[in-house]
C-alpha cells in the first residue's frame, strides 16, 4: 500500500553556525540550501535544526535570560509585588509590551504574555466569545487552523481550503452568519507556509460587525503583519525568543474572559516569569531591524530547495510557491515512512519534523 509521510514543516531558523563541508550522507536538497548559508553541521553529533518546533534561543535572548535570572538583578520577583524587586520585574514586562506594541501599532497595555501560544490562542478565543455571548456563540475557522481551534466547542463552521491550503474569501464570508460571535484565521499556515487572504477576510468580518482573531504564531518576527485584525496571537519562539504566547487585543474590541484573570491586564491567570519576557524582548529587538533582509534570504533559500526537490521522484512540494511564509518548506514523500525518514535525516545531521506541526509529537499527516 502506498504510504505518504510529510516531512513538514522544515524551517530555516536561528543563528547561522560557521561554514563547513557538506556531510556525504546529507540529503542533496537540504545540504545544497544550507551550504549556501554556511549552516551545515561540521562535527559529528551537530545538527542543522530545521524542525518547526521551538528551536534554539537567539544569542541575545540567551544573554538577556542569564542576566535577568541573576539574583543580583532581582528581576525574578513577582511583578505584581509592591516591593522594589516587584517594581523592577513589572518594568521589564512593561518595556517588552511597549516594544511589541510599537511594532504592531498599539499601546503597551494591549499586549499580554501567556505561558504558550496555544494558551494565548485559547484565551483570545474565549475572551471574544464570552464578550459576545448574547449576540451568538458560533465561531468560524478554516480547515487548516490549529487543533486547539478545531477542537473548540464553539467552532461550528469550518471553511474548506484549496490544494495549497488557502481559504477563499467568498467561502469565508459566506460562513459569517448573524449568530457568529467571532472568526479566526491564520496569517500563514505553519505546516505548508501558505499565507491566507487576511485583508479580504477582515473586510468581510468588518462588514458584519464580527471580530477577527489573527493567528500569527508562525509569522511574527518573520514577515510583515498587516493591521487587519481585532485580536492577534503570536509566539516568541518564531523569532528566536522563549516560546511564550503573545496576545494582543486592539482598543475598542469587546474582550472578557469567562473566568477571573488578574494578571496581564486581566487576560491571564498568572504573570509570566520576567526573565523569560526579558529574553523575548531581547530577541525581538535583535531580529526586528534585519527581519526584512532575513525574510528575503530565507525565501531565496526555500526557492532553491523547492526547485531541487521538485526534480526528485515521488516527492511533492506542498504549499503556495509564491504567496507563502519565507521560512517554511514542506515535502510529501511517497512510499517512505515518516519516522524512518526523520531518523535517517537526523543521522545525516538535519533535524526535521514529520506529521502535524500543531501536534509535533504525532507522526500522522495533519488534519
Amino acid at each position: 500500500r502506498r504510504k505518504e509521510a510529510r516531512t513538514a514543516p522544515v524551517t530555516a531558523r536561528g543563528p547561522r553556525p560557521r561554514a563547513a563541508n557538506t556531510p556525504q550522507e546529507a540529503g542533496p536538497v537540504l545540504a545544497a540550501g544550507w551550504a549556501n548559508l554556511g549552516s551545515v553541521p561540521s562535527e559529528p553529533g551537530q545538527s542543522a535544526f530545521l524542525d518547526a518546533a521551538p528551536g534554539p534561543l537567539h544569542p541575545a535572548a540567551r544573554a538577556a535570560l542569564a542576566a535577568a535570572a541573576d539574583p543580583l538583578h532581582g528581576l525574578s520577583a513577582d511583578p505584581q509585588g509592591r516591593h522594589r524587586g516587584g517594581r523592577a520585574a513589572a518594568h521589564v514586562l512593561d518595556q517588552a509590551r511597549a516594544k511589541i506594541g510599537a511594532a504592531l501599532g498599539v499601546e503597551h497595555q494591549c499586549v499580554s504574555f501567556l505561558a504558550s501560544s496555544s494558551q494565548a490562542l485559547v484565551a483570545g478565543l474565549s475572551g471574544l466569545s464570552h464578550a459576545r455571548r448574547r449576540l451568538g456563540s458560533r465561531m468560524v475557522a478554516t480547515a487548516v487552523d490549529r487543533s486547539v481551534v478545531l477542537n473548540n466547542a464553539s467552532t461550528e463552521a469550518i471553511v474548506p481550503v484549496d490544494r495549497d491550503g488557502r481559504v477563499s474569501v467568498a467561502d469565508f464570508a459566506a460562513a459569517l452568519t448573524a449568530d457568529t460571535a467571532l472568526a479566526t484565521l491564520q496569517f500563514g499556515n505553519p505546516e505548508v507556509g501558505t499565507r491566507q487572504p487576511v485583508p479580504g477576510a477582515y473586510a468581510a468580518c468588518r462588514a458584519r460587525g464580527i471580530p477577527l482573531l489573527l493567528d500569527a504564531s508562525a509569522a511574527l518576527g518573520r514577515a510583515e503583519i498587516p493591521n487587519d485584525w481585532d485580536v492577534l496571537v503570536g509566539d516568541g519562539a518564531s523569532f528566536g525568543g522563549p516560546p511564550l504566547g503573545i496576545l494582543v487585543v486592539r482598543p475598542g474590541t469587546r474582550f472578557t474572559l469567562p473566568y477571573a484573570a488578574e494578571a496581564e491586564h486581566r487576560r491571564a491567570l498568572a504573570a509570566p516569569w520576567p526573565p523569560l519576557v526579558a529574553a523575548l524582548a531581547a530577541a525581538w529587538t535583535a531580529v526586528l531591524p534585519d527581519s526584512a533582509d532575513d525574510a528575503a534570504d530565507g525565501s531565496r533559500l526555500i526557492d532553491q530547495l523547492r526547485a531541487h526537490a521538485m526534480g526528485w521522484p515521488d516527492i511533492e512540494v506542498l504549499g503556495d510557491p509564491i504567496d507563502r511564509l519565507p521560512h517554511v518548506l514542506t515535502l510529501s514523500a511517497l512510499y517512505v515512512d515518516g519516522e524512518r525518514l526523520v531518523e535517517e535525516l537526523d543521522r545525516a545531521g538535519f533535524a526535521v519534523g514529520s506529521g502535524s506541526a500543531c501536534a509535533s509529537s504525532r507522526l500522522e499527516p495533519s488534519h
